[in-house]
């Protein structure tokens, strides 16, 4: 959506392959956080309590770290390693209080969904779905961020990702269930300041803090831009960055082009947008 050219380096194989110097990023960060929440939220199982959060995660992340990250394990990371281990459970601890007040059920998670768009196959990998006690569905996808970003982006209507996981569930169906529930929400949790953002309403019992009803369209701007791509790649038209895209996009959807750093050639080949006479 944001860059076609990054889009078709990718698919061509065409990146270059770079090296790194160890260290703990929010992709890696993101990861192991995902693995944890992944094996404390199964499907089909009692919801855990916190106290078992508590004893479990940190044997998780370790275990994690040891396959994903192991440069962690040393003790020149031992000061980086103990505060993302307080994250992820305090983390944990809210999305379990959250799940606990919502009545929710998980009924799937890292599940690989399929579905098609304006004729287009489409597939994706959900963190989790939930089912509520009144048969709705909620696709939930974590971030290990904060939420300032992400509820800017689903206010201006810019967010796309768990809304293509809705569609492939309504088009192409869940393995759990028979049919495709009508009623299916979006869920962001922001693991960072412990925030779930929906874009639709969720009945709750008590108080557990940490839910943000924005209750509107989040999406209609992103499948707008979406659209416009998808005609152009099929009359072999590949768009190029202008110069001015970065701003744009951070401005008007918050949403930053990370995907201009995976070729030198995407800044190479940047253009100055000409000016309307």
């Amino acid at each position: 959506m944001v860059s076609p050219f990054a889009w078709l380096l990718r698919r061509l194989h065409c990146e270059p392959r770079e090296w790194s110097t160890d260290s703990l990023d929010p992709m890696t960060a993101g990861t192991l956080a995902h693995g944890v929440f992944e094996e404390l939220f199964p499907a089909d199982q009692p919801l855990i309590d916190a106290d078992a959060i508590r004893q479990q995660a940190p044997t998780l992340l370790k275990q994690l770290t040891l396959q994903l990250a192991p440069f962690l394990r040393s003790p020149d990371w031992r000061v980086e390693r103990l505060k993302l281990e307080t994250e992820i459970v305090e983390a944990a601890v809210r999305w379990r209080d959250l799940l606990a007040s919502w009545g929710a059920r998980v009924v799937a998670t890292e599940q690989w969904l399929r579905g098609d768009y304006n004729k287009i196959p489409i597939r994706g990998q959900s963190d989790l779905v939930l089912q509520l006690p009144s048969g709705k569905l909620l696709v939930v996808d974590y971030k290990k961020s904060s939420s300032a970003k992400r509820r800017k982006r689903m206010r201006s209507r810019f967010d796309l990702q768990a809304h293509l996981y809705r569609l492939m569930i309504q088009t192409g169906g869940l393995p759990a269930f028979g049919t495709s529930p009508a009623d299916i929400g979006v869920v962001y949790y922001l693991m960072n300041d412990l925030t779930a953002l929906s874009d639709s309403t969720i009945a709750v019992q008590g108080t557990t803090p940490g839910l943000e009803i924005l209750n509107t369209d989040i999406s209609s701007e992103a499948m707008q831009h979406l659209d416009k791509r998808l005609d152009e790649i099929r009359i072999g038209k590949v768009r190029l960055n202008t110069t001015e895209d970065e701003i744009w996009w951070d401005k008007h959807a918050s949403i930053p082009i990370y995907a201009l750093d995976n070729s030198p050639l995407l800044r190479l080949f940047m253009h100055a947008v000409e000016e309307k006479s």
